[in-house]
């Protein structure tokens, strides 16, 4: 089992235990985590087979039921303890775009529109179901407005929320896996001048991030692998790596000012020495691979293996734009979903079909 996908479940000193939940199209990865005497750990982890496919289409009517009878061994480890539920979704599952604006809608519902407009128009002149949408105002740059606008398909999340439900649990926070790695990693990005980027490999697909010279997202791109259950074994990475290579292109073209200075990696470890290697053959020795040891904090790990760095918090980290300045603004990204963590109950709720 691949390990790159448990540091977005890390506590911070004093909060309460991290359940952590990475769905992928057929696995789900679980890490519960805690934060002991100047350590943080894992308590347990696995991963469990999903026999259906996730994400893809619309959800079945059984999804939900599905999906909680799967998860509630897990979750019977927690009854009647306080954990917050954090959730990360497959990148490509969540459509993401920073947009270039004169200025942002002051009325929600003209931003909405907008938002609805862009992610999902109407086909044939026919409007389908909205999706659940997000949004984050990231600063200014040359006289425009940037915002970070973010789209995922209402009957997926439907599906998951009430799955949580029939277990008696409430996710703390919903979001793209992105997001997760970019706010656990963002000190780490901030040590290098200039814009950077960061391409992440899990077992289902691929993603890219891009930011500029302030540190704030300024592309975003995913693609689902093309054969899923031989991804693992055998992922076709060239054409991954060409992929980024145009998209890096063509975000330092478009702008006179725009540059990738460095790229970082996140994959799993088997993965990693291959990638490695071919990314520093494109960026002339530029490519910096992620890894725990560069974690700001020590902890203990009692499984097989290295952890990487496939991460998470629920906060967006953006450098004052000043040079001269060293302050760091902490601004909340609007997840799809958040909420505080309760208590999981002694006993589930009972669904109306038991």
């Amino acid at each position: 089992m691949s390990l790159s996908w448990i540091d977005p479940f890390w506590p911070r000193p004093g909060d309460r235990p991290i359940l952590g939940l990475a769905f992928a199209r057929h696995s789900l990865d679980l890490l519960q985590s805690r934060w002991d005497q100047g350590t943080r750990s894992v308590e347990w982890s696995g991963s469990l087979p999903l026999e259906r496919e996730f994400f893809i289409g619309t959800p079945p009517r059984d999804t939900a039921q599905y999906l909680a009878k799967s998860l509630a061994p897990f979750l019977e480890k927690n009854r009647g303890r306080y954990v917050a539920l954090q959730v990360a979704l497959p990148d490509p599952s969540v459509r993401a775009e920073v947009f270039e604006l004169e200025c942002v809608p002051k009325s929600e519902k003209v931003l909405r529109e907008f938002l609805t407009w862009h992610f999902n128009p109407p086909v044939d002149g026919v409007k389908g179901e909205g999706p659940v949408l997000a949004s984050q105002v990231l600063g200014e740059e040359g006289g425009k407005v940037l915002l970070l606008g973010s789209a995922f398909d209402a009957s997926w999340l439907k599906a998951l929320k009430e799955a949580f439900r029939l277990n008696g649990v409430q996710a703390s926070v919903i979001d793209a896996a992105f997001r997760h790695r970019f706010n656990l990693n963002h000190d780490v990005f901030g040590m290098s001048q200039g814009g950077g980027g960061l391409a992440a490999f899990e077992r289902d697909y691929w993603n890219l991030v891009i930011w500029d010279s302030s540190l704030r997202p300024r592309l975003i791109r995913s693609k689902w692998w093309p054969a899923v259950r031989e991804a693992w074994t055998d992922p076709p990475f060239e054409d991954a790596i060409l992929e980024m290579e145009r998209t890096i292109r063509a975000y330092v073209y478009s702008g006179g000012e725009r540059s990738v200075g460095k790229l970082f990696l996140s994959a799993p470890v088997e993965w990693m020495p291959r990638l490695l290697d071919a990314f520093n053959l494109k960026t002339g020795g530029h490519c910096v691979a992620l890894s725990s040891d560069e974690s700001d904090a020590s902890f203990s790990w009692d499984g097989s293996g290295l952890p990487g760095r496939s991460h998470s918090t629920a906060s967006l980290t953006i450098v004052s734009s000043s040079p001269s300045s060293a302050r760091r603004e902490r601004i909340k990204i609007s997840s799809l979903e958040a909420a505080p963590p309760i208590c999981v109950p002694r006993s589930r709720p009972r669904n109306e079909g038991d």
